[in-house]
Formats: C-alpha cells, sequence, structure tokens
C-alpha cells in the first residue's frame, strides 16, 4: 500500500489548509491509500481534485472541507 509514515501525514495536518497536495499526501491525511482516492474520483465521491501537469492535486482547504462534511453528528 501506498502509506505514507504517521510524523508524514502529522506534518501535512500541521499546514492543512494552504497548498496543493499529491494523491499520496491526501490519502495518509485520510488514512486511505491512493487506489481508494482514485476509486472515489471515478464514483464522483471525494474531495474536487484537479489535474496539474499530469499529476492529480488536491487543495488543502478541500481535503478539509470533505472531511468536515463527512464527520457524524
Amino acid at each position: 500500500m501506498n502509506y505514507m509514515a504517521p510524523d508524514a501525514a502529522r506534518r501535512i495536518m500541521e499546514v492543512l489548509p494552504d497548498g496543493l497536495y499529491s494523491a499520496s499526501e491526501a490519502a495518509s491525511y485520510y488514512g486511505k491509500s491512493i487506489h481508494t482516492l482514485r476509486k472515489w474520483r471515478r464514483d464522483g465521491f471525494g474531495p474536487k481534485a484537479f489535474r496539474l501537469g499530469g499529476s492529480v492535486k488536491y487543495q488543502g482547504a478541500d481535503l478539509v472541507a470533505f472531511k468536515e462534511e463527512c464527520r457524524m453528528a
């Protein structure tokens, strides 16, 4: 699987929501695999994503917004 080390994930969370993040960084933020994020994009689910130079990128604010949308009351 393509998980990041826990300390790398913590560093990502410290800098959100500003900046652009790779699929690997986004997957780590959610504790999911890159494959899961790819499936979410295919199914029209998940945070907003876009392609930049052939790579899938996520904006930090969109990662946080999607996480909040999924939070159960």
